[in-house]
């Protein structure tokens, strides 16, 4: 063992100083170093005894551990290391450490080691490797228990002074941290159920540090988000009502908080079995609300509402609930049209416009609500309504209230394809309507778009399925691309030919 001990010791200091050099990090051989190094910590022999030579060796490969670990401190504080090569190194010096500390039950000894095992075990949680922080923390209990016991036994002796309670809780703080770190480590290993032991055993710890509520809750509520995403519902909802009852009464936590995590719980439910979970999204959401009234709270409610066929005036109040929100915006409110529309609450939907485009009447943005109120309507087979919006929305456009350009090709395409529906249908007056409320929409500057000139061949299509020739509008619009409008005329007069309308670009 002792040669052993000897070829270990000049193999660390080899590495260790490759590693340690000035400006090794920019070399392409130290990451080779790293890894190494942590493979010789993994061949580290168990020590059952420990000789007077050993425990000179073995002190000298300490010392050589606090070393790196100084460097690694040093490294990452001024930015020179990525996440992963500092976890490497931390890895190596606790490793390193932890194996001498074989040598006697020392309490400074085994504090530090608690110290470095728990920064190494987040530095690999950090980086995304929840193996080896598996493996540091199962290392650092070990010496979070010989610490316990060399503090009970001192308890005992003592007769339990003040300055052995405060020991004795200061052990049991970095056992906090470590079950905190556990329960990260197997989330991200996909083992649930130990995570959640682990998790559990933090909130039995939390008498003692009440402090540490709002950690605990903020552990709880990333790990539901986590567990969420990768769709384990059940799971997810467990986690999250222990975040919220966790944040209860903690400042650093507060209601905006409090509130979000209830929403997500209300998402859970509806993702995981909603038929049963209904009114749990209902209590969840109803609660997020009391805590902070947000866009998004009330907007969950209201689909939880039509999700449970709620009367119209539950809905309407939801709606007005939604509309007295400062933060709200008009990309919510075209949610909010669009889902109210989907559950053909169709006499709430004029009322529910009509009180939009009072809420954006001085909106930049309220060109998007326009549009999509218009094909909410189309969609209702509310036609009438339809039209008689997109003339006022046509009124304004030309009177102190343009259309943003994009809102603009929306509008045409929406139009085109209400018009080449009708003329499908052979209805080609109604065809011919749509078609003027997109002409309505241009103007002088637009004359060379090639769009038009396709509008005016569909119109001229539509005056001669409907015998009206000699049309003055028809006869009067230039078209800009060659004169086509007049020449397609003659055509389809002499073949007595019925052209499908052309699609806008």
């Amino acid at each position: 063992m002792l040669d052993e001990l000897q070829s270990l010791l000049a193999q660390f200091k080899a590495l260790t100083s490759e590693i340690s050099k000035e400006n090794a990090v920019s070399t392409s051989n130290w990451t080779d170093y790293l890894e190494r190094g942590i493979k010789l910590c993994e061949a580290l022999p168990n020590l059952e005894s420990i000789s007077p030579e050993q425990s000179t060796q073995l002190a000298e490969i300490e010392n050589i551990a606090v070393g790196l670990w100084n460097q690694s401190v040093a490294l990452k504080t001024k930015g020179m290391v990525s996440v992963i090569a500092n976890a490497k190194i931390r890895h190596i010096a606790f490793w390193m450490l932890e194996f001498c500390g074989q040598r006697f039950e020392n309490e400074t000894s085994l504090r530090r080691q608690i110290m470095m095992g728990l920064k190494t075990g987040r530095a690999w949680l950090d980086g995304n490797i929840p193996d080896f922080a598996d493996k540091v923390l199962s290392k650092s209990e070990k010496c979070i228990q010989r610490l316990q016991k060399l503090v009970i036994d001192k308890k005992a002796a003592s007769g339990g002074t003040e300055s052995v309670e405060k020991e004795k809780l200061e052990v049991e703080q970095d056992l906090f941290t470590l079950l905190c770190y556990w329960a990260e480590t197997y989330v991200a290993l996909s083992r649930a159920e130990d995570a959640l032991e682990q998790m559990l055993k933090a909130k039995q710890l939390l008498p003692k540090f009440p402090k540490e509520a709002s950690f605990l809750s903020m552990l709880c509520y990333n790990t539901g988000v986590e567990l969420y995403q990768h769709k384990l519902y059940a799971e997810a909802a467990v986690w999250l009502r222990e975040s919220y009852e966790l944040g209860k009464g903690q400042k650093s936590i507060g209601p905006k908080n409090q509130a979000r995590t209830l929403r997500l719980l209300s998402n859970v439910y509806l993702e995981h079995q909603p038929e049963e979970n209904l009114q749990n999204a209902l209590n969840a959401i109803s609660l997020a609300n009391t805590e902070h009234c947000h866009p998004a709270g009330v907007f969950l409610k209201l689909k939880i509402l039509l999700l449970q066929n709620a009367a119209d005036n539950i809905v309407k109040r939801a709606c007005e609930e939604l509309l007295t929100i400062q933060e709200l915006t008009v990309d919510l409110s075209l949610h909010t049209m669009q889902l109210v529309n989907q559950h053909n609450r169709t006499e709430l939907m004029p009322w529910l416009i009509e009180e939009l485009l009072k809420r954006f009447e001085h909106s930049p943005d309220i060109d998007k609500l326009l549009v999509t109120n218009t094909e909410v309507l189309l969609s209702s087979s509310m036609k009438k309504q339809a039209k008689e919006f997109v003339e006022y929305c046509i009124t304004a456009h030309h009177t102190g209230r343009p259309l943003e350009l994009s809102v603009k090709k929306r509008f045409h395409v929406l139009f085109w394809e209400q018009a080449a529906s009708a003329f499908e249908a052979e209805d080609f007056e109604e065809a011919l309507q749509w078609y003027n409320y997109s002409l309505s929409l241009y103007t002088k500057a637009d004359i060379g778009d090639l769009n038009l000139a396709k509008l005016h061949r569909n119109r001229a299509n539509c005056f001669i399925a409907t015998h009206q020739l000699d049309q003055p509008n028809f006869k009067e619009t230039p078209c800009p691309q060659q004169g086509l409008g007049k020449s397609i005329l003659r055509v389809a007069i002499r073949k007595k030919f019925k052209a499908a309308p052309d699609i806008p670009k």
